[in-house]
């Protein structure tokens, strides 16, 4: 059956009435509470760094109310958000429907200026839920670009580029479905992202690759970005050729629904860095950890990271500190 504009239009206002109803009764507008960046009046770029948020088909379940409550903490900041990163699995089952509900509440509670998604394993359907769904790949990249397109971005592939104050932001993505669900990354994808380092390398400035998967964990890489037969794809040795020239990379994924702890942050090569988000609204274990998410502060000289938890809109009392020379 095909959709008219009208119904479209009458669904969201439907779905946006039910969201302003769901968001009154359970204390959205209260969450959070104002924060500031450590220096408004030098700061070059003020971002919120976000992973694994699994919105659901079901418009009232408790990960969609998180979110709404996450980015109504997040709209608090006394300067303006220049962007939101959503390091991958922004939906559970790849489902339009979820993007739906996901785009509703992106129009309604989200004051950041840009929004920068990446493709994760639940986005891709590479999931045993996913199997079980009998999506195709085909599919779900069909709904994970429309997503893109609503967040401003045109790419014929999951994978882009996004340049914010002159910062890049290199996403990267699966390029096939693969059951053990590590990310398949294509030739001429690395060298699509070989091609954008050395483009963002020559601004001076750091640069941010944003991947759902860590590439670092446990000490050592990990070796699941992988070529399609399964091998290691070398991912960290092309962004190595750029930070051991002295491009500052800060590599940001999720994935491992692991808490905020100071172990999140890593260093594994000089100018190399890496932040394993934890899940910022699918944390049924301790549900006050729902909220968390880090700011992402550039200055001309310095990146700060500050994880935070933008539901109760408490700070973590460690905070994290790259010193980097200037941009010419």
């Amino acid at each position: 059956m095909k959709i008219t504009g009208i119904a479209v239009k009458l669904i969201s206002l439907l779905t946006a009435a039910l969201y302003l109803f769901v968001g009154g009764i359970n204390g959205v507008m209260f969450a959070g509470k104002r924060y500031a960046p450590e220096n408004a009046e030098a700061l070059l770029l003020n971002a919120v760094l976000t992973a694994d948020i699994h919105v659901d088909s079901d418009p009232l379940h408790p990960r969609n109310v998180w979110l709404m409550k996450l980015l109504r903490g997040i709209a608090r900041s006394d300067v303006p958000v220049d962007a939101l990163v959503l390091a991958g699995d922004n939906v559970n089952l790849a489902e339009q429907k979820e993007y739906g509900y996901l785009k509703s509440i992106l129009r309604m509670y989200n004051k950041t200026g840009c929004v920068i998604p990446s493709m994760g394993n639940h986005d891709s359907g590479s999931t045993s839920m996913g199997k079980d769904c009998e999506k195709t790949f085909e599919t779900t990249c069909a709904n994970f670009r429309d997503f893109q397109r609503f967040c401003g971005i045109e790419s014929d592939t999951n994978y882009y580029v996004r340049i914010v104050n002159g910062y890049h932001f290199i996403v990267i993505a699966t390029d096939e479905m693969l059951d053990a669900g590590d990310p398949v990354l294509h030739e001429e994808q690395l060298e699509w992202i070989d091609a954008r380092l050395a483009e963002a390398a020559e601004s001076g400035k750091p640069v941010f690759v944003v991947g759902h998967e860590p590439i670092f964990f446990g000490g050592r890489f990990t070796d699941e970005y992988v070529l399609s037969d399964g091998t290691p794809a070398g991912l960290e040795r092309i962004i190595q050729k750029y930070t051991d020239a002295g491009t500052l990379v800060l590599f940001v994924g999720g994935h491992r629904h692991d808490l905020m702890t100071q172990e999140c942050f890593m260093n594994p090569s000089e100018n190399f860095y890496c932040i394993n988000l934890p899940t910022s609204t699918k944390n049924d274990e301790d549900a006050d950890r729902n909220g968390d998410a880090a700011a992402l502060e550039v200055y001309s000289d310095k990146m700060v990271v500050r994880p935070r938890n933008y539901i109760s809109g408490e700070w973590y009392d460690y905070r994290f500190e790259i010193p980097f020379e200037k941009a010419p």
